[in-house]
């Protein structure tokens, strides 16, 4: 009998618990490691424990992977440099032809692996081939703290242990702050997480090829600016000009290229290319939503402290709440790149509302009947994001909780703002209809 995902979701969701499976994982010598009847759930709390056991088990792989990467770039060095010598002769003579291979400069991403990532470095990969020294070294340049420089990261290496296909994610992991970049190399259990750890540490690393003198940047302010700027919740500008570069390279990263295409230093040499020309101005770019944001954010405290009657006192909590959500310490890196032109749109709605619900009774009156249904599904997309918080990362999943949650700021203007408009047609269906997809993804059955 051949079940869907859904006949497995209908089942998890109402089998009695007795009749429910019990998933146990276990050790190489029988230990029970836990037990549970949510296998996502399982997986996500034994995560550490499994990136360490992949990155035992792999460990030849690994090596065999690091010493195919590295006779690969010299392969590619030494017929460039053929290339080259081709290329005098023809000179001379006029009479070579052709191109030697890698003659572009060009290096695969992948490096210890195929492109699509389905190189198998097990075979013929084993300890006793690799050497117990290349394996330690391979270990070693796959988990390290603060690299100076970018190293060669295959997609992935595969490795068989006991009967089992193994496959490892090297990649890089974000490391220090926003006003302190650093980057660190780990392999992990899960081709998501890895995905997503490398994207941020990928960003890291370019901020420290690319950062900007925090004198160079605020030279450029205009008064106003200046003034609008030191509103922020930042504890100075010298934080303030670090979290929008941060904000700045990682959408750098996502403009440029596939982060996950990144794997070694030429194709990072080229990333630091583009994006020092474009960093500086896309900081300003930034800097100036930030500005408007302040405007705005000034707008919204403006009308919270004109209005302290009791009666409005839900209303106003709400506004100030969500204007928490929006601006605080650390908004900008945490804000898509995409949703920062319309924060101050967002933030400017709630002083609209405020004055708005204070007009009448019958406005008040249907202020805090849509807040309900806001409360209502603002507490759906908590339960569902705090369900793929106990599962193994998935990319699909935290697509959906940030959609509903900036589409959810977009029907806060749509249903207390309408004058300031919204880009596009939104509505509680709509919302809802999302968080719904983001809870069938995290339930039990649904995605992992």
């Amino acid at each position: 009998m051949d079940l869907s995902e859904a006949d497995l979701a209908h089942a998890a969701e109402h089998l009695p618990d007795h009749l429910r499976m019990t998933f146990v994982v276990v050790d190489s010598r029988g230990r029970e490691l836990g037990a549970g009847k949510d296998l996502a759930h399982l997986q996500h709390s034994l995560a550490g424990a499994a990136d360490q056991a992949v990155r035992r088990a792999v460990r030849g792989a690994i090596a065999q992977a690091m010493e195919d990467a590295q006779a690969g770039r010299n392969r590619r060095g030494k017929a460039a440099e053929g290339t080259g010598r081709a290329a005098g002769s023809r000179k001379k003579s006029g009479s070579a032809r052709g191109r030697g291979p890698g003659a572009d400069g060009r290096t695969a991403g992948t490096t210890g692996a195929r492109a699509d990532g389905r190189r198998d470095a097990s075979a013929g990969a084993s300890p006793s081939r690799a050497g117990g020294g290349a394996e330690a070294a391979a270990l070693s340049a796959l988990n390290e703290d603060s690299i100076t420089a970018m190293p060669v990261l295959p997609r992935a290496v595969v490795s068989r242990a006991d009967g089992l296909s193994l496959r490892a994610f090297p990649a890089l992991v974000p490391q220090g702050s926003a006003d302190d970049p650093r980057a660190g190399v780990r392999v992990m259990a899960n081709a998501a997480e890895a995905a997503r750890e490398h994207r941020l540490g990928l960003a890291r690393m370019l901020l420290q090829r690319v950062r900007l003198a925090t004198a160079r940047v605020t030279t450029r302010w205009t008064g106003r600016e200046a003034l609008m700027l030191a509103a922020s919740p930042y504890r100075g500008t010298d934080a303030l000009v670090a979290d929008a570069q941060l904000a700045s390279v990682l959408s750098l990263v996502d403009q440029l290229c596939a982060p996950d295409s990144v794997r070694g230093p030429e194709d990072f040499e080229r990333l630091v290319a583009a994006a020092r020309e474009r960093h500086e101005d896309r900081v300003h770019e930034i800097l100036g939503h930030v500005v408007r944001a302040m405007e705005a954010h000034s707008e919204a405290e403006g009308a919270v402290a004109a209005h302290p009657q009791a009666s409005l006192r839900e209303v106003v909590d709400d506004v100030r709440e969500n204007t928490r959500r929006l601006v605080h310490a650390g908004f900008l890196a945490d804000t898509p790149f995409e949703a920062l032109p319309h924060l101050a749109r967002y933030l400017r709605a709630g002083a609209v509302r405020i004055d708005r619900a204070s007009q009448s009774a019958p406005a008040l009156e249907r202020d805090l009947a849509d807040m309900d249904r806001l409360e209502d599904a603002a507490k759906r997309l908590d339960r569902a994001r705090q369900a793929a918080g106990r599962r193994p990362y998935d990319a699909e999943t935290a697509r959906l909780l940030s959609q509903a949650q900036w589409m959810a700021q977009e029907l806060r203007v749509s249903l207390f703002a309408q004058r300031l408009g919204t880009p596009n047609k939104v509505s509680f269906k709509r919302l809802l209809g999302v968080i719904a997809d983001a809870e069938a993804a995290v339930r039990p059955g649904g995605r992992s």
